[in-house]
Parts: C-alpha cells; structure tokens; sequence
C-alpha cells in the first residue's frame, strides 16, 4: 500500500490493467483506419471526432464484458451490440476481438454466447477462428437462459430452440443432475417434447431421483419434472421413475378436473375411488366435479400427503395441528365450487366443534404466508381465472352464516384493520368490511395497542404516536384507523354502522386534543360526518386535518418564514419539531440550488441546526424516536442520490458527534441503526459525497454488517465492496489511496481481494494487485478455487513480469 492517488490514477492508464491494452489497440485503430458513420441526423451520435468516434463504445463493450459487470440477455449488451452495429463498427470490433489479451479473451468467452443467441453467425465464427480454445457451451447457454430469461417473452424462444435442436443434432447428454433439470424444463416449457429429454439423458450417469432432487432444491414446484399439464408427457416421466411431488400434482389435477391426469396419478399412487369416475374428460365435465368422486377420508389423505411433502421451515409460521385445514380453507376459496365439500371434510374432522369449527376456519382464509410453495402452485392453477380474494369472499360469506361470535375472530380483531392500511390491491378490503360489519361485527371494538403500533408504522399519523409519556388517544377504535386512510370508503361504513352517540364521541375526541397541537379537523368534515353527509365527507375527504408538519410546510412554500420559525420555536421543548426537519427536507431534496425554494430551505435548515436542533436529543424511551431516525436516515440515503452536498452537509449536522471528532462512531444513532454512508456512497459511484464522508472523518473500512437468514453468513458491506461489485475503477482508485483494507471480510468473502476476483473483476484484481504486490498469492488461491481462469492466467503473468516464480 502506500501508493499516491496520482500514481493510482496512472495505474488506469498503464499496462498493469489489462484493459489497456485494449484501449492502445483501440487509439492505435482509430487513428489509423477511416470509420464511417452513419449521415443520419436522426440517430443518435457518440460525441468526439469522426475518427475515434468509436472509441468509448468499443471500450465500454469490453471492459464491462470482461469484468463481469453486465449479466447475459441484459438491455444493456443488446444496446451496446445494436450501437456497433448502428454506427458500423463491426469491423472494428471484429479486429479488436482477434487481438490476444486478457480482457479481449474475457470478453470473447462472453460474447460467443450472445452472438449465439443473437444468430450472429459471421461474428461468432470470427472468434472462434481467432481463439478456437475457448468452446460454445451450449448447456451452460441453456442454464444462463433458464436463470436470466422470461420465457414467457416470445423473444427467447427461438434462441432456446435453437440450442435443444443444436443439442439434439449434437447428442451431447446433460454432464449433472442441475443440467439434466434445466434440460427437461426447456424441452418441457419450450417445445413440449419430453422424448427429446428422454433421448439425450443417460439414466445410468444420472438417476431421476438426482434430478428430482435438484427440482426440489429450487424451491418452486414448476421446476419439478412432474409439472406438466400434458398427460402423456406425466406418464413418460413417471415411468421413466420420477415421482417427486405426486400428491400436489394430484391435488392440481383433481381442481383442474383432469381427468386422464388425476386417473395415472392414483395408479402410480396406489390409491383407491369409491365410486365409479367418468371414462372421458367431456364426461368428466358433465359429471361436474372430480373431487365427489372420492370419499372424505380418501380426499384427506391426499391433503396430508400435500402437507407433508411441503418445506415449511421457509414460510411464515403456521401451527403444525392448523396445516391441512388452512389447505382446505383456501381450496374452498379458490374453488367455489367446493364448499360445500370441503365443510363436510372439516366436519368429519372436528364433529364436536359446532359453530367454533367456522370462526376458525374464517381465520385461516385470511391466514397468509404467500412464500409457501404449494399455495403459490395451487394459486396459479386456478381453473376460473379469477382473484383469488375475490373468491375467498364468497367463502367467507358462507362461514358467517354458521359462525356465531364474530367480533372474536382475528380478522375483525386485528386482520382487516391490517388488509385495509397497507391497501394491498388485490384484496377487496371494502367488500370484506361490509360483509364482516353486514354479518354483525361489533364496530367499537377496541384495538390493542400492539395492533395500533403496528398500523402507525405505515399510517405514521401524529394522531396515533405516544408521543410525551402518552399517546393522544388512549383508546383507538376502528373508526379513528378509517379516519386516517387514503380512501373514504371504510370511513362511511363504519359511519352507517355507528351509533348517533359512538360519532359523536369520535368528534368529541378529535375537537378535544391538547391546542389542537397534533392536527387540526376540519370543522365542515366534522359536520358533514355527524350528519351522515356520505358524498360531502367524500368530497372533502382530503381536506378533513391538517398536521401540523403540514402546516409548517404550507407555511415555508408561501414565504412565511417568520411563521415556520414560530411554529419550530414552540415545539422545541418536545420532539415534535423534529417532524418539521423531516418534512423540510423532503420538500428541498431535488430541488435545485438556484431555485428560491432550496435556499430558503437550505437556509430554515441551518437556522433549526444553529439553535440546537438536534436528532440525539430525542430519548430512546420516546415512541417516535425510532420512527424519526429511520426517516432521517432514509432521507440521508436519498439525498446522496438526488441532493446536494450542501444539503448532505446539513444533515450530516443533525445527528451530534461524541467520541473523536468526525468519525463514524460520533454519529450515535447512525450506528444505532446499522446505516454507514460510506459504502452507499460507493455504490452510487459518486465520488464527491464520498469524498465528504472522508473528509468529515468516517472511516473508508468500516462495514455494516446486513441482516441474514438464520444459519448464513451476514455479508459486510463496505466501500470497497460497493465499488468492486459496480466495476467502478475511479472509486476503487480512490478508496483504496484511503487506505482501504483489502483483507478485511467484504461482501460475504473472507477479503475485498477474493471479493474482486469471484465477482470476475479483472482490471480490479490488477489495481489491487499493483497496489499491494503482496497479495499474489491469496489472488492466486482464490482464481484457482473458483475456477476463473483468465484472471488465474493474468496472476501468473503479472507475478513473472514482476520478477517473481509462480
């Protein structure tokens, strides 16, 4: 280490990056060689002279092919390989990728696939005469179109036929299991030819159980061999011996009303039907439904078997004992039709439970852990087509009516409340409230405070905050939640189902906090809701408060800054004023610095910091604290991507400094809550913010450490990790002149300089390795275990070009 910035920045511009000697070929070629471009005006042009005019395009191309940067399939190859083509410098691009050097043969590796999937053929061949060792994979091209393709975009679907024909005519069988897997879902989703599959896999290399396996391991059921809709296709598999997720294709095949399929199912699953099926699928059809075919016991059978073959350990916790019943539950909503079934089911089950039987079952409709795998499965096989939750209010409707205690169920005690606050568009919220409320809801229900917590997190009204030793309203009922949501909708019908005396208690509530000092209710909103005014209340519905950031808000933009200065002044003894920061900022963020609004702001904002306005000051006892940090530090974030340093400086100012001055550790609450700007800085490539952070004393190696899942390593992300992974070799430039630590843990890798090399950041581990030669050998080891062998190749050489064995 110990290299001047100046020497570092020559490091980009010499031979110790390899692409450099991309860049000399290129300034030696257009300097030399006449390139045309096209004399349409309406196209776009790539500015400098005519005569290097290709230069930063061609340049680009290679340096982010090479390092890894841009993923295969993207816009972005597409765009810069149509630019070459635009402004005819497939000549010069087919030069330069018959020069030999590390970034040209990383780059080659890459675009030998692309111009594949382009039917590129003149280009593709050109490489491969120039470097007849690098070979077409066509296994791997069919994985990278399996991970990084929708293959519901008809764009994708010649290049993979091409490749399953290619395969075909070549005879080459799958090398894995995961080869064999993606194999059989393209010839499968694709071309719908399974015998194509069956003919190239080798079942004595890999058995369907390995295959199987990997489908599992992929946590999605569409990727199992059985799915398919085609039974002959499912026969072939099943006799071929794969048998893996039998049961949930059963269960897909019976409220499809499959026939053929549910009919090999049940003989491969050894299964029994009471009664005699329909011999065809348009008998089928005029049967009505499959599933009365079978018993009740029979039917749940199959749902335990569906169970128990899911991996719950993924999915949001649903009590083991409540499994099948949530499964029955939610097929009795995705099938109307079986209803009446699956209560007989659930009957049979629980023949003692009476009318607790429906409260329960109303509860597991709404019970929701969206990652599970057989539901998303099942979902997507809805045989009507239509919104599940739009269905799932016919069976509510139907529990209702045997349900007795309806107040006591958690969907009016505390899920509707949360359906209705996130207003999640595909669930109809209102048509829930009115049916629950239709059905005998109490709607002054006392919410619990947990619950209200919860709901402010995302509503975040003064009205709810316990701000001061205690909240505005000890008491929140559902009409106060109604009142402070987007919509008017719930707000009416609670209103019709209130009594004369419940609104005016809500309006007595409103018109009574303390100086109005939260927010202030409109007093014609007021009048129009106690007279059960339904069209005025929705006219002025937002109209019907003002908060007081609002206020201050309104206030600032008209130019009264006296009055914006008063309202701050009063509210300095509490942690309200705070709110005011807040809103200011997000009035200014964007703005530019010339604009009256910004420097007015930028001005108010210094004014508040200069008098003592302060985000450590607030007590972490304080409900709101955590609230407003996480906004100002969210806001922090922001205004590194679409502020000014003026105003980062600002901010930066808000949070008071203890321990030695202007390090990271003097910003308390920034670490309190795991943000470090320095590595988001990194990652925006802005080196002016980055550049600020430094100079104001944070500490270019500290990291934060990012949540995991139980069991993983949590990835530390820091600067050097930032710039690695967007390829930016300025800022890597930068940070590591300040002294970056290229052996410190980075990015889940035991070192930025492993780090640089998994992520195939070619002229990276060439910088880093001029930085500190030392480091050779862990490069080494690390291109070696990952099998990145151009950066291996380049270790090598560099390490003999500097003097050394290796």
């Amino acid at each position: 280490m110990g290299l001047s910035e100046y020497h570092l920045y020559q490091k980009i511009e010499s031979k110790c990056l390899p692409i450099w000697k991309v860049s000399q070929f290129l300034e030696h070629f257009t300097n030399h060689e006449l390139i045309n471009i096209p004399q349409d005006k309406n196209k776009t042009a790539i500015s400098g002279p005519p005569r290097s005019s290709h230069y930063p395009l061609l340049r680009a191309l290679v340096y982010r092919v090479s390092n890894g940067i841009i993923l295969p399939d993207s816009d972005e190859i597409n765009n810069l390989l149509e630019k070459i083509n635009e402004f005819g410098a497939r000549n010069a691009l087919q030069k330069l990728l018959a020069e030999d050097s590390p970034s040209i043969m990383a780059a080659c590796e890459f675009l030998v696939m692309e111009f594949y999937r382009r039917a590129d053929y003149e280009m593709l061949k050109s490489v491969r005469k120039s470097h007849p060792e690098i070979e077409l994979d066509l296994y791997d091209m069919l994985t990278s179109a399996f991970v990084y393709s929708d293959l519901d975009c008809l764009k994708n679907q010649d290049y993979i036929m091409r490749i399953l024909q290619d395969l075909k005519i070549d005879g080459s069988p799958p090398s894995d299991a995961s080869e064999a897997l993606v194999l059989l879902y393209m010839c499968r989703k694709v071309i719908s030819r399974v015998d194509v599959f069956l003919d190239l896999w080798n079942a004595e290399d890999i058995s369907a159980q390995e295959i199987d396996h990997a489908g599992a391991e992929l946590g999605a059921l569409e990727y199992m061999p059985l799915c398919t809709d085609c039974p002959v296709q499912m026969k072939l598999l099943l006799d071929s011996g794969f048998a893996a997720g039998q049961s949930i294709f059963l269960l897909q095949a019976i409220i499809q009303a499959r026939l053929e399929a549910t009919l090999i199912l049940f003989d491969y699953l050894d299964l029994e039907v009471n009664v005699d099926l329909p011999i065809s699928q348009s008998e089928c059809l005029a049967f009505g439904s499959i599933w009365e075919a079978f018993d009740v016991s029979t039917f749940y059978g199959i749902i335990e078997k569906v169970v128990s073959e899911e991996r719950w350990e993924g999915v949001p916790p649903i009590p083991r004992i409540y499994r099948e019943d949530w499964l029955l539950v939610r097929l009795a909503c995705l099938q109307p039709e079986m209803e009446g079934y699956v209560i007989q089911v659930l009957q049979r089950k629980y023949p003692t439970m009476g009318p607790n039987l429906f409260t329960s079952a109303i509860d597991l409709i709404f019970l929701t852990p969206d990652f599970s795998n057989i539901w998303n499965f099942l979902a997507r096989s809805n045989p009507n087509g239509h919104s599940f939750w739009k269905q799932a209010v016919s069976a509510l409707q139907t529990f209702l009516k045997a349900a007795t205690d309806i107040s006591a169920t958690k969907l009016w005690q505390k899920t509707i409340w949360e359906i209705l606050v996130r207003n999640t568009d595909d669930i109809p919220a209102i048509e829930i409230l009115e049916t629950l409320l239709n059905a005998g809801a109490d709607p002054q229900i006392t919410l619990a405070p947990s619950l209200v917590d919860n709901l402010n997190s995302i509503l975040n009204s003064p009205l709810l905050q316990t701000e001061l030793g205690g909240g505005p309203l000890e008491v929140v009922k559902p009409i106060d939640i109604a009142f402070l949501l987007q919509e008017p909708s719930a707000f009416c019908l609670l209103l019709n189902a209130l009594t004369s005396n419940d609104i005016d208690q809500f309006i007595q509530k409103l018109t009574s906090l303390p100086e109005h000092e939260l927010l202030i209710a409109g007093p014609q909103f007021l009048d129009a809701a106690q007279n059960r005014n339904y069209n005025l209340v929705e006219s002025l519905w937002n109209k019907r408060f003002e908060t007081m950031d609002q206020a201050f808000i309104s206030a600032f933009t008209k130019g009264e800054i006296e009055i914006t200065k008063a309202l701050v002044t009063r509210y300095t003894a509490s942690s309200r004023h705070l709110r005011f920061v807040l809103a200011l900022i997000k009035t200014i963020i964007g703005r530019k610095k010339i604009s009256k609004i910004y420097e007015e702001g930028i001005s108010l904002l210094n004014w508040m910091l200069q008098g003592g306005t302060n985000f450590n000051a607030i007590s972490e006892f304080q409900e709101a604290s955590t609230r407003y940090i996480e906004e100002y530090n969210s806001l922090l974030l922001e205004t590194m991507r679409h502020g000014t340093i003026e105003l980062f400086r600002v901010l930066l100012g808000f949070i008071s400094r203890q321990g030695s001055p202007g390090s990271f550790h003097s910003f308390p609450e920034l670490q309190k809550q795991g943000i470090n700007p320095v590595p988001h800085a990194a990652r925006l490539e802005n080196l002016d913010f980055l550049k600020c952070l430094i100079e104001l004393g944070f500490d270019i190696n500290q990291g934060v450490q990012r949540k995991s899942t139980v069991g993983s390593i949590s990835p530390t992300e820091t600067a050097l990790g930032s710039a690695l992974m967007r390829g930016d070799l300025r800022g890597l430039t930068y940070i590591l002149k300040q002294g970056a630590d290229i052996y410190a843990p980075c990015e889940g890798y035991a070192s930025g300089v492993e780090n640089a090399v998994a992520w195939r950041r070619i002229d990276a581990v060439a910088l880093i390795l001029a930085t500190d030669p030392d480091c050779y050998d862990l490069a080494l080891a690390a291109s070696v275990s990952l099998g990145h062998n151009l950066i291996e190749d380049h270790i090598r050489g560099e390490r003999v070009a500097n003097g050394s064995s290796g």
